[in-house]
């Protein structure tokens, strides 16, 4: 642990102070002045684009509005409105003008009663409809001393609008006829527009919505939204940032509105953000290992005896110091060695007599034998030598097997197969006295059979599953499975008796849990303590019911192969 008011804090400070600080302040401000930097060239992005439609629009408008001027005292279009017949050389004229202008455009020359003499389209507009309420261009143009008009029709259900401009067609100032030009609002925006990235909307002086780009600034009623028609600048709506440019365009008869989303910007800086940040942990991250490095090189000697001192704390008596590079220090690692060497000759003393202790309590575990099966397999053993000698002489040989095994103290711990074996012998003899109200099944995974493991653990696990499991009318059943899971060996020994019951059960965990020994469960206590001795408190013995029919006891040992192997 490095403390603050330690010489390694105060050297690794110094250094984080002049080198992280300098850096981190550079890298915000380099970011803020980025953001700065790109609202600017938003914004004059923005208007720069608004300019350019506005100029291009009022030329386009303006272009319009001489042709209306020409075409109006045209010999043909007069000569057309006349005979009330079309003429070639008209449509040819008028066709080729409005394929000048590349934008989608229907021309109509009416009579004097307003009847379609020639148009380059079967559809008839709005103005041009026989009803006493008609008010458009064409009523405007003859009850007004004005030569020419210009109107704007609506059509918000397919955003189908158009631009009517509209002229009286006279001789020697009598109106003959009148001519009429619809262009389509969306060919013509779509004609200039060169960044869809930008919302851009066309509105009438009266804030009717001609054409747009996104319907998001749009009301249900084709006007467009408040927020935007009445702003310019940065606003902020919804939790969302725009900015907004806007131009009055063609003697005020439109206006163009060019809208920045600054979703996207706001999105790309929070990365540029988290990018940031990322880079300042990584940096500081960097700038705290070099100052670590820097303040350790300075304080080698220092750190070694610190280091040893957390060593001997914490149990490790095996660090030894060999300082050499100044007097002082030297003096104190010659006086640790010697304090360091008194202690392991202590400790050496007392692991003598624990070992002994442990060695003594691990025998006397295993001499434990449960007289009971004994008398029983040998009172079976009377009946069977006349009525079956065949059987008393297998049990005959299974007891020899299991009474050699158990009283053989050479080791504690013995190969998987050894155990088994001896447990097969057991398994067996019960088998016998049982008859078909008994049965099992062993199933190990072979490359655990050179394994080492305590000695007699499995018979006691056996025994608990006959006295508790077998209550004379049913056939018992026990499982017995060896495997390896992330180095552990785990041995489940499962029966299908009566089970335990909820309080049993905790009363077993508490004894195991506690190290108390329990006359009742003498054989789990047994295996569970000897567990203990050879390997520490990590590993043991479980024990629980499966859903309350029969009963599960889990071993858990290191994995330990046999040394030869």
């Amino acid at each position: 642990m490095q403390y603050k008011n330690s010489f390694k804090y105060d050297i690794k400070k110094t250094f984080m102070l002049y080198t992280i600080l300098p850096i981190v302040v550079l890298a915000l401000l380099s970011y803020l002045i980025s953001i700065f930097i790109f609202i600017n060239n938003t914004a004059s992005y923005n208007l720069n684009q608004n300019i350019y439609l506005s100029n291009s629009l009022n030329l386009y408008f303006k272009d319009y509005e001489n042709a209306l001027n020409k075409f109006s005292k045209n010999p043909l279009i007069i000569n057309n409105i006349k005979t009330k017949k079309p003429n070639v050389e008209t449509y040819q004229m008028l066709y080729s003008y409005i394929n000048s202008t590349g934008i989608k455009t229907y021309f109509y020359i009416f009579d004097e009663n307003k009847n379609i003499i020639m148009s380059n389209t079967n559809k008839i507009p709005v103005y041009a409809e026989k009803n006493r309420y008609n008010l458009g261009i064409l009523s405007r143009l003859s009850d007004s001393h004005q030569n020419k008009l210009i109107e704007c029709n609506i059509d918000s259900t397919n955003f189908q609008n158009t631009i009517t401009f509209g002229t009286t067609i006279k001789e020697n100032e009598k109106v003959l006829g009148y001519l009429t030009f619809d262009i389509y609002a969306d060919s013509l925006i779509k004609h200039y527009i060169s960044d869809y990235a930008l919302i851009t909307v066309l509105t009438d002086k009266y804030g009717n919505v001609l054409f747009t780009t996104n319907t998001l600034p749009i009301t249900k009623q084709g006007k467009l939204e408040n927020y935007i028609k009445d702003s310019s600048g940065f606003i902020k709506y919804l939790k969302c940032y725009y900015f907004i440019t806007q131009n009055k365009i063609y003697n005020s008869e439109f206006n163009i509105y060019t809208v920045n989303s600054l979703a996207n910007m706001i999105t790309v800086f929070k990365i540029i953000g988290i990018l940031l940040v990322i880079f300042i942990i990584v940096l500081i991250a960097f700038l705290m290992y070099s100052s670590s490095k820097v303040s350790k090189n300075k304080t080698k000697d220092l750190d070694m005896i610190l280091k040893a001192l957390e060593n001997v704390q914490n149990g490790n008596l095996d660090t030894r110091l060999n300082i050499k590079t100044n007097i002082e220090f030297k003096t104190i690692s010659d006086a640790y060695n010697k304090m360091l060497d008194d202690i392991k000759n202590l400790i050496e003393l007392n692991k003598e007599e624990a070992k002994h202790s442990i060695i003594s309590e691990i025998k006397q575990l295993e001499s434990q034998f449960n007289p009971h099966f004994l008398f029983n397999t040998l009172e079976v053993i009377k009946y069977m030598i006349k009525t079956n000698p065949q059987d008393a002489t297998k049990m005959i040989l299974n007891l020899s097997k299991i009474l050699r095994y158990s009283i053989d103290n050479s080791s504690s711990e013995v190969n998987v197969i050894d155990e088994l074996n001896y447990t097969t012998s057991y398994l067996d003899i019960i088998k016998t006295r049982f008859k078909e109200n008994f049965d099992y099944n062993i199933k190990v995974d072979k490359h655990l059979t050179i394994c080492l493991i305590p000695k007699l653990i499995f018979q006691p696990m056996i025994e608990n599953s006959i006295e508790h499991g077998y209550k004379g009318d049913n056939i018992l059943y026990i499982d017995i499975s060896i495997q390896n899971n992330n180095d552990f060996l785990i041995a489940k020994i499962k029966d299908n008796g009566a089970g335990i019951n909820k309080n049993k059960l905790e009363e077993i965990s508490k004894i195991l849990k506690n190290n108390k020994n329990n006359s009742n469960h003498l054989g789990i206590y047994n295996v569970h303590r000897r567990i203990q001795l050879l390997y520490g408190d990590k590993y043991g013995v479980e024990i629980n019911s499966i859903e309350n029919i029969g009963t599960e006891v889990t071993i858990t040992l290191p994995l330990i192969l046999k040394k030869e192997c």
